[in-house]
């Protein structure tokens, strides 16, 4: 939608030969940025004190990214030679990881509710083996198998969608698996995103107004911001 904005308003008069080019991605990206900017000030009503909001440089990326695969999708309708940009992701921002104290103040937090208890019982099992939450969530029971003194799992593993076996030893892991395999279901929790916002409600009681400085990407600055450390866990 926002490059069909721009073609009719700087590309509609040119060929397509001279649109399927570098420059077309490049000068999208700069219209892009002049125009969050001018559509900002108007709503803003020209205020001086408010600062102006920028896209990150992954947001930028994305969108080039995009407009470089329709525009050779284009070419190759037309037996046009393809634009040829190799384009490096930037870099994200650096995000939050939990310092063992901070697990440990996790650890010692009495659950509310189901969810909550589920929650715990996944930080008690998963705080030995770093298992991704998605990979934890998709463990079959039947893939699970209890020893005399430990428990394997067979999991797969989300980011090269294979299977793994991994071995817990730790007698908390073990009881928390022999206690969920009790259940029609190993966990009532189907989703990451379920899991992460109770994970986060869980932290605000926990750390209530702690704040931790977190390394920002931004198009123009990159710095250090101050928050809440419970808006930051996930």
């Amino acid at each position: 939608g926002q490059f069909q904005k721009y073609f009719d308003r700087d590309l509609h008069n040119q060929s397509i030969k001279r649109i399927i080019s570098k420059n077309t991605i490049n000068n999208f990206e700069g219209w892009l940025i002049s125009m969050k900017y001018i559509n900002q000030q108007n709503y803003e009503e020209n205020l001086e004190d408010v600062e102006t909001v920028k896209f990150s440089k992954l947001t930028l990326h994305n969108y080039k990214h995009i407009i470089l695969k329709f525009l050779n999708f284009v070419a190759e309708l037309y037996d046009l030679k393809p634009v040829d940009m190799v384009m490096q992701q930037p870099k994200y921002s650096s995000k939050y990881h939990l310092t063992e104290d901070d697990m440990q103040k996790l650890l010692l937090y009495q659950p509310k509710n189901q969810t909550e208890a589920e929650v715990m019982d996944i930080l008690t099992l998963n705080k030995d083996i770093g298992l991704r939450i998605s990979e934890i969530l998709n463990i079959q029971k039947e893939n699970i198998t209890v020893l005399p003194d430990c428990a394997e799992i067979r999991f797969i593993e989300s980011k090269k969608s294979k299977e793994r076996t991994i071995i817990v030893v730790e007698p908390s892991g073990i009881d928390v698996i022999i206690k969920h395999l009790e259940f029609d279901k190993l966990w009532k929790i189907k989703t990451y995103d379920k899991f992460d916002y109770a994970i986060k409600q869980i932290a605000k009681k926990v750390f209530g107004e702690e704040t931790i400085k977190i390394y920002k990407i931004d198009t123009a600055n990159s710095d250090y911001v101050e928050v809440k450390k419970c808006d930051a866990i996930s």
